[in-house]
């Protein structure tokens, strides 16, 4: 059974990989980088963030109140993505732009999912 130090590292390389993902569609739809991962960025399976979320989580961690939520939220930020990404295809470079800027839906579909999991984060901290 993992206990809240080995969720809260977790967490923290969740946030991390995510990020890494999230900075990656950003960079390629404002400078036109890899077409290939735009094309793919709707297929949630082939994030890392969402094999952790299957895969490396235990069973009492996909029990919780929480789980369903973050994989709500995983989701939606691959559907906003993939809205973006078809625009920057479509040549629409400006409205993907919009898109992925932090008031654009992608955007703010990243940032509830790190809020959120920040905030399970700071609460394990705060637990005794």
């Amino acid at each position: 059974m993992k206990g809240k130090d080995d969720y809260i590292r977790e967490l923290n390389i969740a946030i991390g990989t995510q990020g890494i993902w999230n900075h990656k569609v950003v960079n390629s739809i404002k400078n036109g980088g890899d077409i290939q991962f735009l094309s793919n960025v709707g297929e949630c399976d082939t994030c890392k963030f969402r094999k952790w979320l299957y895969n490396d989580l235990d069973n009492e961690f996909k029990s919780s109140v929480y789980y369903p939520k973050i994989v709500m939220l995983h989701k939606d930020i691959h559907i906003a993505a993939d809205k973006a990404a078809k625009l920057f295809l479509e040549g629409k470079k400006k409205e993907a732009v919009e898109m992925v800027e932090m008031g654009g839906e992608f955007g703010i579909a990243r940032r509830k999912l790190t809020n959120f999991l920040k905030a399970r984060m700071k609460y394990w901290e705060e637990q005794e």
